[in-house]
């Protein structure tokens, strides 16, 4: 707790104190007027004036003992803090504040004390509000919460059958109650009071219970908001390593160009054969030309090419491990093929992570048999990659497009990106699986317009 908080927590305390030590001094006519109505009724044998006397009572008394209550919160705060840890600690030294600032009151005042009404109440509002004494935000709370239940308790004070107890020992409260019963009234002001104070206690309890809830809403939407600010944070991380393993791939692919204009450079320096020159700078300038086209490819998610389907499937094969014994891809399509507008590079890329993911899904065949089938439907270019593997159980069909969904170790981005890539390509893809028989996955793309 700051200086700067602590004065204005003790400030705070000091005013409720002044505003109830002088209370009791500002409605002097209110209690005049309360024994005003007693003698009314009595004089005149009607219960009625009597009643709103009751009421009159108990309402002064409410906001004369939630002030003092307050008061006595406000000063356990300034001393106290933390709460939540010495729960009842702060709540025997709430009880303890009251106490004192309430005997100051009798004795300045000269007015007798209901203690036992208003300790017990006091300690009704402690336990329904355990939750909320933990900061000056919720005050209000506690003002609300207060005046119901003192409210509440007040009518026991005037209820004939109480009076054999520790409540209704006050001048006020003993007048009230003889009176009732000189007009032979007990029954109605014990209904008048009970139909106080089971609604009156009763609400207190629900709005402590809303409160208690709201609270908890809150908090779940708080942890919800940081779970999902962590998830989004992991989200990017993985999609930075999936970007790191595209880039690692592309200077893989860059390798072979280089390569070559290495290897024709070195040519060039030792061949005394002119002849030869123009054939070595045509193959360099190609290599020059792949490298631009896939790092253009690659850097501009935008770039579209137009592109014959067999020499984008091609491209794409080259790139397929195939030195495995226990590896067989076979390729199939079916003429004519049209042209498609994409960017050739990545899409390239999608279709070769499809084609990992095949390889790498369990199979319990002695080989890996990878189908690639391309076809025309209408003015679709249709490309399916078939494998012989276990399968894709029905349940989680759903949700293998999402980011981070994965089945083994990695990051869960191979199909999030597949289907990025493609629909940024205006293309379409789908997935379809069965247990033990294998998986298709079917990408699209539309005829390039003429």
């Amino acid at each position: 707790m700051t200086t700067k908080t602590k004065a204005i927590n003790g400030y705070i305390a000091l005013i409720f104190i002044i505003v109830s030590l002088l209370f009791p001094k500002l409605t002097e006519f209110l209690w005049l007027n309360i024994i005003a109505k007693i003698r009314e009724g009595i004089n005149s044998g009607d219960s009625g004036p009597l009643i709103l006397s009751a009421a009159i009572f108990s309402i002064v008394s409410a906001i004369q003992n939630s002030l003092v209550f307050l008061a006595a919160i406000s000063v356990s705060l300034f001393f106290n803090k933390k709460i939540k840890a010495k729960f009842f600690l702060f709540a025997l030294l709430v009880l303890l504040f009251y106490s004192i600032i309430s005997l100051t009151i009798s004795a300045w005042h000269i007015k007798p004390w209901e203690g036992m009404t208003g300790l017990f109440a006091s300690l009704v509002i402690l336990i329904l509000c355990r939750e909320s004494f933990n900061s000056y935000a919720y005050l209000y709370r506690i003002i609300i919460v207060s005046m119901m239940v003192f409210f509440a308790f007040q009518w026991l004070n005037i209820m004939p059958a109480f009076s054999i107890g520790p409540f209704g020992v006050t001048d006020i409260s003993v007048s009230i109650k003889l009176s009732s019963n000189y007009l032979n009234n007990d029954a109605v002001l014990n209904f008048v009071g009970l139909a106080f104070f089971i609604p009156l206690f009763m609400a207190a309890w629900v709005t402590t219970s809303l409160f208690s809830s709201h609270d908890k809403n809150i908090e779940v939407e708080k942890e919800n908001h940081a779970n999902e600010i962590e998830l989004e944070t992991l989200k990017s991380s993985a999609m930075e390593h999936r970007i790191y393993q595209e880039i690692n791939a592309i200077a893989h692919d860059l390798k072979t160009p280089l390569v070559t204009i290495r290897g024709l450079n070195s040519l060039l320096a030792l061949s005394g054969d002119t002849g030869k020159i123009d054939s070595y700078t045509s193959k360099i300038e190609n290599a020059v030309e792949k490298m631009s086209e896939m790092i253009s490819g690659f850097l501009y998610e935008t770039s579209k090419q137009e592109i014959e389907a067999i020499e984008l499937i091609n491209y794409m094969r080259a790139q397929i491990p195939v030195n495995d014994d226990a590896l067989k891809v076979d390729l199939e399509y079916n003429e004519p093929l049209f042209k498609i507008k994409v960017n050739k590079i990545r899409v390239s890329r999608a279709l070769l992570n499809i084609v990992e993911n095949a390889i790498v899904a369990p199979t319990k065949s002695s080989i890996k048999v990878i189908t690639i089938r391309v076809y025309a439907v209408n003015d679709q270019l249709m490309i399916e990659v078939s494998d012989n593997g276990t399968g894709i159980p029905s349940s989680i069909l759903n949700e293998v497009w999402e980011p981070g969904f994965s089945t083994k170790a990695s990051t869960g981005l191979g199909l999030f990106f597949v289907k990025k890539i493609v629909e940024d390509n205006d293309g379409t893809v789908c997935l379809n699986s069965k247990v033990d028989e294998g998986t298709t996955v079917v990408v699209s793309f539309p005829q390039s317009e003429r």
